[in-house]
């Protein structure tokens, strides 16, 4: 479960009746920031990879940075609406979109580096299980 520096964190952050749904079971795990850290770092290597790659070359894929950069300012929006303006219902449609783009990031990362693609598969289902968690969060609070 949480230590208590993380609870006092939340209940900052986030509603009684919110924090109680994500501190339930397997829920928890969603604001957790060593997961959240592991997860863009992939996501970073990812990216660098990509980067590199395309250095090489001279020349750099721009479907594949303009997706990435998409996911992350989706991600970074998620995060604000979800644990600081506590607001579930619009961050949910906003992962559903996340969701997308970071599978569109998939793809097109693929095509120029096999990894990279690879590295950003346990973000989507990452995506997944923190789209369940806040459309869970949703349902409570509506």
């Amino acid at each position: 479960m949480f230590s208590w520096n993380s609870r006092k964190l939340l209940l900052r952050i986030l509603p009684d009746d919110t924090l109680a749904v994500v501190s339930r079971g397997s829920t928890h795990f969603v604001g957790r920031p060593q997961l959240w850290a592991g997860a863009l770092g992939s996501q970073l290597t990812a990216a660098w990879l990509v980067v590199s790659g395309d250095a090489h070359e001279g020349e750099y894929d721009v479907p594949a940075f303009a997706a990435f950069s998409a996911q992350m300012m989706l991600t970074l929006s998620w995060l604000l609406l979800f644990f600081r303006f506590r607001r579930p219902a619009i961050a949910l449609a906003d992962i559903c979109i996340l969701w997308v783009a970071t599978a569109v990031t998939a793809r097109e990362f693929a095509r120029k580096h096999r990894i990279a693609a690879a590295l950003v598969l346990p973000y989507l289902m990452w995506v997944s299980y923190a789209a369940l968690v806040n459309g869970r969060a949703w349902w409570h609070a509506r």
